[in-house]
């Protein structure tokens, strides 16, 4: 038999307080599914079970993703956070440091040996 579950209304609408109090913080705290679960006093795996059965629950996660995104984003612009941390964290949103090199030649290489020789009259 399996465990009955904790989640309904009045869970979620904390859920939503946590989030809505990351929102409109201005410091540099960011919403994480850890801090979540921890507010709401309930296992981290828990969430993730929840997250795949419950479409509402499912877009809270969904919305502290994005902000935390967000706020990592525009808090390392001013350097307000760890520069490898914030590219460290932002890997997990697809963002990745990257340099494009081009190594096709479209033109042709002319060797020429304009070096002037000591004139032989001095």
């Amino acid at each position: 038999m399996a465990r009955p579950t904790k989640l309904d209304d009045a869970l979620i609408l904390r859920a939503i307080e946590y989030i809505k109090q990351h929102d409109m913080e201005v410091t540099t705290h960011l919403p994480t599914i850890e801090g979540l679960a921890y507010f709401l006093n309930i296992r981290r795996d828990t969430l993730y079970e929840w997250e795949k059965e419950n479409d509402a629950f499912s877009d809270i996660l969904e919305n502290i993703r994005q902000l935390q995104a967000n706020k990592l984003i525009q808090n390392s612009i001013v350097n307000k956070y760890n520069p490898t941390i914030a590219k460290m964290m932002l890997s997990k949103y697809g963002y990745v440091e990257k340099t494009e090199v081009d190594q096709h030649h479209t033109g042709e290489v002319q060797f020429t040996n304009d070096v002037p020789r000591p004139s032989k009259s001095s």
